[in-house]
């Protein structure tokens, strides 16, 4: 699924299209963002903390719990590109990329 922007985080990372509000990553909302790059922040920096929660809950937590991730967010740096989800029908089927970017490893039992 592709969504331009995402009605959550992407939305807050851009200039507001029918109002003009700046992004709230700037004045006067300064949303916090991750300063350095860190495995809950996909190996990127300047993550806002609100994005977190897709790599959080959807990704970490669900490998944590279920062995897999349930929603994979393709979270880009360019704030006007669009937001991917990528849901497998297959836990099988989930490429290793996907596990190593948030610093965790693939089950070999989900290893084709």
């Amino acid at each position: 699924m592709e969504f331009d922007p995402c009605g959550s985080g992407g939305r807050q990372r851009r200039t507001g299209e029918l109002d003009g509000i700046p992004p709230r990553t700037q004045e006067p909302f300064n949303m916090g963002c991750t300063s350095k790059a860190y495995d809950w922040s996909w190996g990127k920096k300047d993550v806002p903390y609100y994005c977190l929660h897709c790599s959080v809950w959807h990704e970490i937590m669900m490998i944590e719990l279920l062995g897999f991730p349930v929603k994979i967010t393709d979270y880009q740096d360019d704030p006007e590109a669009p937001c991917r989800w990528f849901f497998y029908k297959d836990p099988k089927d989930v490429p290793e990329e996907f596990y190593t970017r948030i610093g965790l490893e693939k089950p070999v039992a989900l290893k084709k």
